[in-house]
């Protein structure tokens, strides 16, 4: 699976040095949040609960009776914000959510098990189906590799059972993922390829808004990450609460407030599930595989010792400001995001003229053209994705379509039709 895996594993220990009243009542304390806020068991909770509440309450983006969805993928912060959604709609709430959701979990656990097996992933499939009836919730289910699928009728079911799990569509998938060079881009590669999936789902069920359960630990990593793999254009973007791409859609982050110690703490104290199963990865298991994975250990071991890091890194990204001069006319065929690298607007970026003469001179391929076709119309860290590929010929037929649809309405008003 390409996702990092939030999971914090909590391990209860009492200290004698540390027990002092919560803040907010005459109870001992059981969780220390921020820095050096005591609070207790339910005080914790009602803390937690109205943060989540006020962040989407004070931004007012929610519409009555509007659909969302919910990409629900069994992490920590995910399992958090279900529960959250799912006491948010309950009677019991003062404030009740008037939005309606439903949500959608793509398979992408059993999927690159060297020992593949069918039935593994069926009882995968239908744990994760036993833990989230509870909510009530209306459920979609998909896999992973069907981002390769061109019907859009069969890109999820009601019933995961109603699927065929040794389709073409999978090896396709697999080929694709082992042609990337380099762990990064295969990384980044399965990020886009899922979140394109998303919106061609949400696309099908006419729902512009979908909610990711992203915390602010997560948001921190991916902030110095982007910058490091060339994506720092969209920085302001896909950091803020509410980020609306060119094709229409919404993307929302209502857990941004809340660091992932704390909702590993959530999940503890209201003994919800979140480690149904261990999860695999396409990705060198080893802290120093990938950028991210890097950049991740970094910013952990910089907390552990000075609790302020990641409220502060984080703070710092809400000062950030999109970038004006980016042309909204063209986006990125792989992130959705405008194309940076369009040359009147950054001609003096070494990076990017590096880059391109890097393919330029690159070894000669069947598929070199199109090659060059694709990485004009992406933005720049896509390109360094699309370089890392053996063969963009492996890319799914869906994404190099849309390219093509984009081009001819751009162009439709010089067509002569018959």
């Amino acid at each position: 699976m390409c996702s990092i895996n939030e999971d914090v594993i909590i391990q209860v220990k009492p200290d004698l040095k540390l027990f002092r009243k919560c803040l907010k009542c005459d109870q001992n304390s059981v969780v220390v949040t921020r820095i050096n806020d005591a609070l207790c068991k339910s005080c914790f909770i009602e803390y937690f609960t109205h943060k989540f509440r006020a962040t989407i309450g004070k931004s007012k983006i929610f519409e009555k009776d509007e659909l969302v969805l919910f990409p629900y993928s069994g992490s920590s912060s995910s399992v958090a914000m279900l529960n959250l959604i799912k006491k948010g709609m309950s009677e019991e709430a003062k404030k009740k959510f008037t939005f309606q959701i439903v949500c959608l979990y793509i398979e992408d656990v059993c999927l690159f098990d060297k020992d593949y097996d069918h039935t593994k992933r069926v009882e995968h499939l239908r744990q994760i189906e036993k833990s989230i009836e509870y909510s009530g919730f209306k459920f979609y289910y998909s896999l992973f590799e069907n981002c390769f699928e061109k019907n859009e009728k069969k890109l999820f079911r009601e019933k995961f059972e109603e699927f065929d799990l040794n389709s073409e569509n999978r090896e396709k998938f697999i080929n694709l993922v082992n042609s990337c060079n380099s762990q990064t881009s295969k990384e980044e590669l399965l990020k886009r390829l899922k979140n394109q999936l998303i919106n061609r789902v949400a696309k099908e069920l006419n729902v512009i808004k979908v909610i990711f359960p992203i915390s602010c630990t997560k948001l921190t990593v991916d902030m110095l990450t982007n910058f490091a793999i060339g994506k720092g254009a969209h920085q302001a973007t896909e950091m803020s609460l509410e980020e609306k791409n060119i094709n229409g859609q919404i993307y929302l982050r209502p857990l941004r407030e809340l660091t992932s110690k704390e909702v590993a703490f959530y999940n503890h104290y209201n003994y919800l599930d979140d480690k149904i199963i261990a999860k695999k990865s396409t990705i060198e298991n080893h802290p120093n595989s990938t950028i991210y994975r890097l950049t991740e250990k970094f910013i952990n071991g910089l907390q552990n010792d000075y609790p302020t890091t990641v409220p502060t890194i984080f703070r710092t990204s809400d000062k950030l400001t999109p970038n004006e001069e980016l042309s909204h006319d063209r986006s990125c065929i792989m992130c959705g995001l405008a194309i940076d690298t369009d040359k009147s607007v950054l001609a003096t970026s070494s990076a990017i003229n590096d880059l391109q003469y890097s393919i330029k001179i690159s070894r000669i391929e069947n598929n070199s053209k199109e090659r060059k076709f694709l990485v004009d119309n992406v933005c720049y860290s896509c390109s360094i994705v699309l370089n890392d590929l053996t063969s963009v010929t492996l890319l799914p037929e869906t994404m190099r379509q849309k390219l093509k649809n984009d081009m001819k309405e751009q162009i439709k008003e010089y067509l002569i039709e018959d």
